[in-house]
């Protein structure tokens, strides 16, 4: 075990990954905090001490994911995929707290960019009626949006 004053943000996500969000999440949530932690925060920011790690580490992270974040290095990470990144690092910097691996949660003085509002589009009465006509062609599809329509 690394003595927690020389412990990286690396090895602590490592920890928390396999020692706390493993058994605390569903199986879907773990496989994408490990994605996340294993090809952006870590790559990123994993070599930082532990109690090295500022606020400024994060805010600078969350601006390079937005223009040069994806894996793909085909562009940028969106706002609501960056928003995620940071939830999950004030959840393991919680549970860092709470263990005492260190005094403060940096991630509570970072302001995650905040996603972008997207109106939902809904169909009116007259284009719903038109979607069920065209779909009583089809007998699986309207047996599946059926329980699904009120009125």
């Amino acid at each position: 075990m690394t003595i927690p004053s020389k412990m990286t943000l690396r090895e602590y996500l490592l920890g928390w990954l396999e020692g706390y969000a493993k058994v605390n999440v569903n199986p879907r949530t773990f496989e994408r905090y490990q994605g996340i932690c294993l090809h952006h925060l870590m790559p990123a920011l994993g070599a930082i001490p532990m109690k090295d790690l500022q606020p400024l580490h994060l805010q600078s992270y969350y601006a390079k994911a937005q223009s040069e974040g994806r894996v793909d290095g085909k562009g940028g990470l969106s706002k609501q995929t960056v928003h995620h990144h940071h939830r999950l690092i004030y959840e393991a910097l919680k549970h860092a707290v709470k263990q005492e691996l260190v005094v403060r949660n940096v991630a509570d003085y970072v302001t995650p960019p905040r996603p972008d509002h997207v109106e939902m589009k809904t169909l009116d009465v007259e284009s719903l009626n038109r979607f069920i006509k065209k779909a009583e062609d089809s007998p699986s599809l309207l047996s599946s949006i059926r329980p699904h329509i009120q009125g």
